[in-house]
């Protein structure tokens, strides 16, 4: 099992969940942030949204590849998709352990 992180545009992310729930993957966590840039000698603040997604380890190029295809744009070279093994998850309501075999 992995958690995929994806760091989008926002006007992108509408289409990325609706693909995701069409490829079967019901919990999607979205949160906004901002992303620090430095352009042109200026401090800015670029809008993001940030989803992150649990997969099985068979679905995790197929998963990135959705992404980033379409994320992609030729101004848009700065999607950044990580996947991150999962070894434990603890419940914290229950404090109950290696719940990871229950979500597979």
């Amino acid at each position: 099992m992995k958690k995929l992180q994806a760091n989008i545009k926002p006007f992108k992310s509408t289409k990325i969940i609706k693909i995701l729930r069409d490829q079967g993957i019901e919990d999607i966590y979205i949160e906004e942030v901002k992303e620090y840039a430095l352009r042109k000698k200026t401090n800015i603040f670029l809008p993001r949204v940030l989803i992150q997604i649990f997969v099985n380890d068979q679905d995790v190029n197929h998963i990135k590849n959705i992404i980033i295809t379409e994320c992609f744009d030729l101004d848009e070279i700065e999607t950044d998709v990580i996947a991150t093994n999962l070894i434990e998850i603890i419940d914290i309501q229950t404090s109950e352990r290696n719940i990871l075999s229950n979500l597979q």
